[in-house]
């Protein structure tokens, strides 16, 4: 039976330096709360999918954007232990950093790599099969999300390694435009691509009201997030409203 790999792409939680568009409605200690709660759902739904009957014989690692000691800190913290894997992103922007990774699992004996993020941790384990199955007849799978962006992305050994370093070349990350250059990317190079339903990223103020109103109803999708959201109080009201002060005062400025 061939083998896959689940990866969580993260950075390593400083308090000032994670969850930095969030400043102003947030404090820099309630961003990096933010976002280890994140981060701990993140890996409770790797859990449960490698634990599920969607799917076997599928590796679960972390790859954290910071030093060797500081990745094998956050992998302690989090309590990971095999069949976790803990690794360093190594590589240039974010396109070089998730191209390496692929590269090394594969040449592992991976067949199906999964990367996601820490932004969209309410997605669930049948988000995660489906995009598993989606490389049964596709080289390439997106998670298209509603800022531009993308929450996951997926690819199979198949896939020529020139070919991977394409689909991530010349984009420019953090900008509205990712998913569209991607796409532009593997369409014009013929690889054949699927796309899995849109969702939200939680990158930005306005996007803490919508994971609120997501989470009041089912905080069973992102539990760390729904207890961090209750006991820093944020509420779709309140967030909306520090989101709204924050944006008159950049205007201002």
């Amino acid at each position: 039976m061939s083998r896959n790999a689940v990866v969580i792409f993260t950075k390593f939680p400083a308090t000032g330096r994670v969850k930095t568009r969030m400043l102003g409605a947030l404090t820099a200690r309630q961003a990096c709360l933010l976002h280890n709660a994140c981060l701990a759902d993140a890996v409770a739904l790797v859990n449960a999918f490698t634990a599920s009957s969607f799917t076997a014989a599928c590796e679960p690692w972390l790859y954290v954007g910071g030093t060797a000691a500081q990745a094998r800190a956050l992998g302690k913290a989090l309590g990971l232990s095999k069949p976790w894997g803990v690794e360093t992103q190594r590589g240039g922007d974010l396109g070089a950093r998730m191209r390496k990774a692929c590269a090394v699992r594969f040449r592992s004996g991976c067949a199906k790599i999964i990367l996601i993020g820490t932004d969209t941790p309410w997605m669930g384990p049948r988000r995660l099969a489906l995009a598993l199955r989606a490389l049964d007849h596709a080289d390439v799978v997106l998670g298209p999300a509603s800022d531009g962006g993308y929450y996951l992305v997926g690819a199979r050994s198949t896939l020529p390694a020139k070919l991977l370093r394409e689909i991530f070349r010349a984009i420019h990350w953090g900008t509205s435009s990712v998913l569209r250059s991607t796409v532009e990317n593997i369409r014009r190079h013929k690889i054949p691509m699927r796309l899995l339903p849109r969702d939200f990223d939680l990158d930005r103020p306005s996007d803490l009201a919508r994971a609120a109103k997501l989470l009041r109803s089912s905080p069973e999708r992102s539990p760390a997030l729904a207890k961090w959201m209750l006991e820093d109080r944020i509420t779709q009201t309140g967030v909306t409203e520090r989101a709204r002060a924050t944006s008159e005062s950049s205007r201002r400025r």
